[in-house]
């Protein structure tokens, strides 16, 4: 009709400021849970043996490892690198509730999203575009899992120090951390479940406790844009235990605040004190967090299925 103004349209018209507060239209989008994150390797007989020796066998889909989770359809992918990549975090994948490929690629679109298109592999069907500093995004259904492996049962993992459980969230390097939370914000509803101090913003991910991490690092020399690390929730979750398995596994413990000596196989426990909300009245002493680099220097942290990014001795405790 004439006179009238589509939603891409309006999106577009609006000064930036506008479009990330009240104004800003309804999400065409639900989100269900945190579905996959995919990491890029330089050598794969060299790393996948790594991740084995923490996460228990996984399962090939084609020249792409999977380590499925035990509590949700969720996984961890390792592939080796592209040409046009560097090791680390190639994407991560969000399940979006009533999945339509077609649907979903046009909202996407009609927003204005980069690169937005659906594929299908091996009769999956997911949506794949770009975040604001060119991070790249998987949508699918609830319950995705590669083709190849859908139909295969889980490896045994009960010898493996950390059976993964659940995925718990992704962290994001912004250099504009407003935009890019406008940005997923116009796509899904994405309220706070959490903050730790100025520097990180925790997004909920359909019910959480599944959670965006949003970091504001774009002044800090070595910054990144990109997935920064992914987290995984193991059961049990006890920082000592943890520690001394990614010892045992290969890793040296190293301290936390100095840069210089987090290197490819180092582990570090972090204590999250009251300033960026760890700790709390339930547990003064603060939220213990751990992380791994593997071989190629990719970041990886561990913590309890309860954790949502808060404050308590797991981290359990949001708002």
């Amino acid at each position: 009709m004439a006179g009238e103004i589509g939603r891409r349209s309006l999106l577009l018209a609006l000064p930036a400021a506008l479009v990330g507060s009240h104004v800003r239209a309804a999400p065409p989008l639900r989100s269900a849970a945190l579905s996959n994150a995919v990491i890029a390797v330089s050598d794969m007989a060299r790393s996948l043996p790594v991740y084995e020796r923490l996460f228990g066998p996984s399962l090939p889909d084609g020249d792409t490892a999977i380590f499925r989770m035990a509590r949700s359809p969720a996984f961890l992918a390792l592939r080796k690198v592209r040409p046009e990549e560097k090791p680390g975090y190639a994407s991560f994948g969000i399940a979006i509730q009533d999945f339509i490929p077609e649907r979903v690629e046009a909202a996407l679109t009609d927003l204005g999203v980069a690169g937005a298109r659906a594929a299908t592999h091996n009769g999956r069907s997911t949506v794949w575009f770009e975040d604001p500093d060119g991070g790249r995004v998987q949508f699918a259904a609830p319950g995705h899992i590669p083709g190849a492996v859908a139909a295969a049962a889980r490896p045994p993992t009960q010898a493996a120090p950390f059976p993964l459980q659940t995925f718990s969230h992704v962290t994001v390097n912004a250099r504009d951390r407003p935009r890019t939370a406008a940005f997923f914000e116009a796509i899904f509803p994405m309220p706070v479940q959490a903050m730790q101090g100025p520097g990180s913003l925790m997004r909920r991910i359909g019910p959480g406790p599944d959670f965006l991490a949003l970091s504001n690092k774009a002044d800090a020399p070595d910054f990144r844009p990109g997935v920064d690390h992914a987290c995984f929730a193991v059961a049990d979750f006890d920082v000592a235990a943890a520690i001394a398995a990614l010892a045992k596994a290969g890793f040296q413990p190293v301290e936390v605040g100095d840069k210089a000596l987090i290197k490819p196989m180092t582990c570090r426990a972090r204590l999250r004190q009251f300033p960026n909300n760890g700790g709390g009245p339930s547990y003064p002493l603060g939220t213990f967090e751990v992380y791994f680099q593997d071989p190629d220097n990719t970041a990886i942290q561990l913590q309890d299925v309860s954790y949502c990014g808060g404050s308590g001795r797991q981290g359990e405790i949001c708002p």
